[in-house]
C-alpha cells in the first residue's frame, strides 16, 4: 500500500537517463534538452490534439508522464567526470515505452550529445 501511494514500482514505471561529461553543465544541459525533446515528441504522438497548444513551451506536460531532474547523480563526480540523471515516471507502461521509443533516437542528434556519454535504464534497479 505504501509503494502504491508513493507511486513506486511496480505501481509506476520508471526510466533513468544518465549522462556524464567533463563539465556538469554539459551533462545537465544534455538531460534538459533530452527531456524537452521527449516531452514534445510524446505530446505530439500520444495526444496529437493537445500538442499544438503546447508547442511553444519547453515544459510541456504529458498526462501520465512525470519527471525529476536533471539533477546531479548521487555520486556527482567519478573518474574526473561530472554525472547527472533524469528520472522519468509513468503510470502506464505504454505511455513510457511510447515516449522513449519515439524520442531516444532523436537524442543522438542533439548538439549536446556530442559532449556527453549517456545511457538509458528502463526499470532501474538502483539510482546510483
Amino acid at each position: 500500500a505504501e509503494r502504491e501511494a508513493a507511486a513506486l514500482p511496480p505501481y509506476a514505471h520508471w526510466a533513468l537517463l544518465r549522462a556524464e561529461a567533463k563539465d556538469a553543465s554539459d551533462a545537465e544541459g544534455f538531460l534538459a534538452a533530452a527531456r524537452d525533446r521527449l516531452l514534445a515528441i510524446a505530446a505530439a504522438s500520444l495526444y496529437p490534439a493537445a500538442a499544438g497548444d503546447h508547442a511553444h513551451r519547453t515544459s510541456t506536460r504529458v498526462p501520465g508522464l512525470d519527471w525529476a531532474g536533471p539533477v546531479p547523480a548521487p555520486m556527482p563526480r567519478r573518474a574526473g567526470r561530472a554525472r547527472a540523471q533524469l528520472l522519468l515516471r509513468a503510470t502506464e507502461r505504454r505511455v513510457l515505452q511510447s515516449a522513449l521509443a519515439a524520442a531516444s533516437a532523436d537524442w543522438y542528434a542533439l548538439p549536446e550529445a556530442r559532449r556527453v556519454r549517456w545511457s538509458l535504464d528502463v526499470d532501474p534497479i538502483d539510482l546510483y
